[in-house]
C-alpha cells in the first residue's frame, strides 16, 4: 500500500535523476546475453506487463533490476488523466520504481529539470 506522494517524500515534480547504487548490492553490468533480450523492443503504449514485444521505461529498469510488478500508482495530481486508469493495474510506475529504488539503498547523485 502507497502510502505517500511525491510530494511527501519532497522530491521534484519533473526531475531526471542519476542514481548511486549501494555498494552493498554489488550490482554487476548485464551480460551481452542479457542485455540482447530486450535490444530491438518497441516502447509499449499499453503498459502491459505481460507483453514480451514491447517495453516501458520503468518495465525495462524494473526488469534489468529483477523487481516484481506490483499495482501501479499514478497520481493525478502529477500525471495526465489518461494514466489514471492503470492505476492498480500489474506493472511498475515511474513513482512505485523511485520508491523501490530508494527502499534498496539507492540515492539520486545528481538531478535535471525537464
Amino acid at each position: 500500500q502507497l502510502t505517500k506522494t511525491l510530494e511527501e517524500l519532497d522530491f521534484p515534480k519533473h526531475e531526471s535523476f542519476i542514481w548511486e547504487a549501494p555498494k552493498s548490492l554489488n550490482l554487476k553490468p548485464l551480460s551481452v546475453e542479457q542485455a540482447e533480450k530486450y535490444r530491438g523492443l518497441g516502447y509499449d503504449r499499453s503498459f502491459n506487463w505481460c507483453s514480451n514485444d514491447a517495453l516501458y521505461c520503468s518495465e525495462l529498469v524494473a526488469k534489468i533490476m529483477q523487481l516484481p510488478p506490483q499495482p501501479m500508482v499514478f497520481d493525478p495530481k502529477i500525471w495526465p488523466k489518461e494514466y489514471w486508469k492503470l492505476n492498480g493495474r500489474p506493472g511498475i510506475s515511474p513513482f512505485l520504481l523511485f520508491k523501490e529504488m530508494l527502499e534498496l539503498g539507492f540515492l539520486p547523485a545528481s538531478s535535471s529539470s525537464f
